[in-house]
């Protein structure tokens, strides 16, 4: 395992997407991968009203 992903369910109907990397593995497309893969995953099982996801400077 490289690095880790979650779903937060918010009352709100909102699935809010989790997920860390160590530095040494940024650059690679494995969290591009991860989350495009969980967005897929989440809109076809999940129906939640939206998916929101946020990013931090490095």
């Amino acid at each position: 395992m490289i690095g880790n992903r979650e779903f937060l369910a918010h009352k709100n109907r909102t699935l809010e997407i989790g997920y860390s990397l160590p530095a040494s593995y940024h650059g690679r497309g494995y969290a591009t991968e991860a989350v495009r893969s969980m967005v897929q995953w989440a809109s076809s099982s999940l129906k939640r009203g939206s998916i929101i996801a946020y990013t931090y400077p490095i």
